[in-house]
């Protein structure tokens, strides 16, 4: 399944079509600080599990920065 990832298109091999599985192949699923947004809608931490990606979705993932 083809998915853009922050605005490159990427073939992840995933367990299951779900954002938490993709987000566990990124080696992102504990990581505190991110947001994510699945075709311009967050997706809040809690929802990871139950949302369903399919071809073509867009995915993009923001990390929390600290600096001045």
């Amino acid at each position: 399944m083809q998915l853009k990832i922050n605005g490159t298109t990427q073939e992840p091999a995933l367990e299951s079509p779900t954002l938490s599985a993709l987000l566990a192949s990124m080696q992102l699923s504990a990581v505190r600080g991110i947001a994510v947004a699945v075709n311009d809608r967050v997706i809040p931490r809690s929802k990871w599990d139950d949302v369903v990606l399919v071809e073509n979705d867009r995915v993009e993932v923001i990390r929390a920065t600290q600096g001045g």
